[in-house]
């Protein structure tokens, strides 16, 4: 239990705010663990269920237990007690919990490229307004310039109202990517230098984007329901060899 414990917080630390996958996901787990009776329905102790969830995702008992809950007002899961162990959580069907795992990893997936899809539009648009403000500030339009970071944190003062710190993070970013670069020279201290060139080409990148997923639309469209059965019966094969290996 300990090593599925660390295993989810290693791979799902970045999906806080989603405690519902997570139970889901680790419920499914500890199902598959079980044994199942002849009627082929998994039995496991709802308590210690409970505890092994609240223990592997830090969450608090009562979360889980509402969320089993949940599921046993669904055709996925029962509920039923039993005088030597206690209340009982039943899945009477594992396949369809599988199922159900697989769709909130997914679904989990596509919220998180879309909040990142999100989260890069604002990092563009901040982005592309630092460096029209920086273009403006050089007066150039074109290569390599350098501009002190202290004179440039008066000029945004001044101009724009606004401080160097505001645009930290997406300066960090440009840095990375060589679009900046920041020096220290001896006459002038801290500086910035811009390549204006890279930038353009970096903005370029991303006006290609919107081309790219109509394309990828325009081949989705071209799957055959055969050939979508096939892609699926490789993926639970691949899956299969996977757990098998």
């Amino acid at each position: 239990m300990e090593r599925l414990r660390m295993l989810i917080l290693q791979t799902g630390s970045d999906q806080g705010g989603l405690p519902g996958h997570q139970i889901v996901e680790v419920l499914t787990m500890l199902l598959q663990r079980a044994e199942a009776d002849e009627q082929g329905r998994v039995l496991v102790n709802w308590d210690q269920t409970t505890r092994k969830i609240a223990y592997v995702l830090r969450l608090p008992g009562k979360q889980v237990s509402d969320a089993l809950g949940v599921l046993v007002q669904t055709e996925l899961a029962e509920s039923a007690f039993d005088k030597l162990r206690g209340r009982i959580f039943i899945a009477p069907s594992l396949d369809r919990f599988l199922l159900l795992a697989d769709f909130c990893q997914e679904s989990f997936l596509v919220e998180r490229r879309q909040k990142q899809q999100r989260d890069m539009q604002k990092v563009r648009k901040l982005e592309r307004e630092f460096l029209q403000k920086l273009t403006g500030i050089l007066g150039v339009e074109e290569g390599a310039h350098v501009i002190a970071v202290k004179d440039l944190s008066t000029r945004l003062r001044e101009d724009h109202k606004q401080s160097l710190e505001y645009y930290e993070h997406v300066i960090h970013n440009l840095i990375n990517m060589n679009i900046i670069m920041k020096e220290n020279l001896e006459l002038q201290g801290l500086v910035y230098s811009i390549d204006l060139q890279k930038y353009q080409a970096y903005l370029k990148a991303f006006e290609l984007h919107p081309m790219f997923k109509d394309l990828l639309q325009q081949l989705t469209k071209g799957d055959s329901p055969a050939s979508l059965v096939v892609r699926e019966a490789s993926r639970q094969s691949l899956k299969s060899e996977l757990f098998n290996a």
